[in-house]
């Protein structure tokens, strides 16, 4: 069997696994994204319930108003900081998923290149296979040339 050939079964495998770390890493991504936006949606609520806040201050607030403001804004507070701790374990997956991703891209790589070394020697000694076949044959009829 050709090289080139047995090395088909193993460039089929390498292909899957790049295409599984693909994939990896896509859904990686898509996690990031998400904790993107819920933080940003969190930071944008935080902000939002400050103005709430400084308003109704001018309006005039009594202190438990004020306290209840204060401590559902330390939640708050608290909520992004852990949305920050997510993204940043998702950030840290994602880019392992990545690394696995190149690592499984860069074997696929090499063994297509491989392969077609293979393909191209083959190739070259088909040809000169062929070329001597046709020296042979044309000394053949050489050789009966009565003269």
């Amino acid at each position: 069997m050709k090289p080139s050939r047995r090395l088909g079964p193993v460039i089929d495998k390498a292909r899957e696994s790049e295409q599984a770390a693909a994939r990896t890493l896509g859904e990686a991504r898509t996690r990031v994204d998400g904790a993107v936006q819920k933080l940003a949606e969190l930071e944008t609520y935080r902000n939002e319930y400050i103005e709430g806040l400084q308003h109704k201050t001018r309006s005039g607030l009594n202190a438990m108003q004020m306290k209840d403001y204060r401590v559902f804004l330390g939640r708050l507070d608290e909520a992004i900081r852990q949305q920050q701790q997510v993204l940043a374990g998702l950030e840290q997956e994602a880019g392992h998923a990545r690394q696995g991703w190149l690592q499984e891209k860069q074997r696929l790589g090499a063994l297509d290149k491989l392969n077609d070394r293979h393909r191209q020697q083959e190739r070259t000694d088909s040809e000169r296979r062929e070329q001597s076949e046709s020296n042979e044959h044309a000394l053949q009829r050489w050789r009966r040339i009565p003269g």
